[in-house]
């Protein structure tokens, strides 16, 4: 995941955010559909692997690409409202 964060969040930066999130959406579907259909363990953690890079890339571009659409002076109060209800978001979940 780290690796994805690095490398996704460079591509984000050249080629646009919203491309790039259309593109790990996919990578993560196919991906997941890949590993639940896998007969073989090598090809099943290669694609978690996969999994795991475009999932770690898709937090730092998701969250930059919501802090463009904020004004300045409401950028940081947004932010920090995002994270209090991902937080909760994740609690919930659990």
């Amino acid at each position: 995941m780290m690796v994805g964060a690095y490398l996704w969040g460079a591509v984000a930066d050249s080629l646009g955010r919203k491309k790039v999130l259309i593109v790990i959406s996919f990578m993560n579907g196919v991906c997941i559909v890949a590993s639940s259909l896998c007969q073989n363990y090598h090809l099943f953690m290669l694609f978690r692997f996969l999994n795991g890079a475009a999932l770690g890339g898709s937090g730092p571009v998701i969250w930059s690409y919501f802090a463009e659409f904020q004004p300045k002076h409401k950028r940081g109060s947004m932010l920090s409202f995002m994270a209090a209800f991902w937080t909760l978001g994740n609690l919930f979940v659990a």
